[in-house]
């Protein structure tokens, strides 16, 4: 008979941490949602500094992709097409796994 009265209280405790964990996911994706609103506030247009950026290369296609991903990263894309790379340290700073600059 004992191991009828455990089973309810495994059931009870599988229950709670399900709802504890689907209550967690909840409350992180409200949180995620509030981090995405504040960010899209206050970032600035990534599609037209780094079209400005790469329209001088004959690699558009990786020059867009890589200074979108640090202008997201960084919420900066340096003046120009070519160096200027002071005016954004986060955006100079980024580096490739070989050491190599990450943003065009």
């Amino acid at each position: 008979m004992a191991a009828d009265d455990e089973h309810p209280r495994r059931d009870r405790r599988s229950f709670l941490r399900a709802a504890a964990g689907s209550v967690g996911l909840g409350a992180l994706a409200v949180l995620g949602l509030a981090n995405t609103t504040e960010a899209s506030a206050t970032s600035i247009d990534c599609e037209s500094k780094c079209a400005n950026r790469c329209h001088a290369t004959q690699y558009k296609k990786p020059c867009m992709f890589f200074c979108r991903t640090c202008c997201k990263k960084c919420q900066c894309v340096p003046p120009g097409y070519y160096g200027n790379k002071g005016v954004c340290p986060c955006y100079r700073d980024l580096k490739t796994k070989k050491g190599t600059p990450k943003c065009p």
